[in-house]
């Protein structure tokens, strides 16, 4: 083979290996946009999910404090029907 068939399959490799390149630079370029995508929609669904578990946090704190304080209504009418009992038996 002579030095000119040589060099023109070089260049020919060359400009595959060039359109190779390019062809991965673009592949890459979308695999880094999906991957940054997905990061930031998963980003977004666990600050969501942060959010609601404060949110149910702070109703369930909510929930138990009108518990307690309906439990010391309850008691506080119980006294008062004890005392007026024990008033009504003397």
């Amino acid at each position: 083979m002579s030095l000119e068939p040589r060099v023109d399959r070089i260049e020919e490799a060359i400009l595959i290996m060039k359109e190779l390149l390019v062809s991965q630079s673009g592949r890459l370029d979308d695999y880094y946009k999906a991957m940054r995508e997905s990061r930031e929609d998963f980003e977004f669904k666990l600050n969501a999910l942060i959010n609601a578990q404060m949110t149910n946090e702070t109703e369930i704190i909510e929930v138990k404090e009108s518990i307690i304080a309906l439990k010391e209504v309850s008691q506080s009418h119980s006294e008062r029907i004890e005392n007026l009992e024990s008033k009504n038996n003397l």
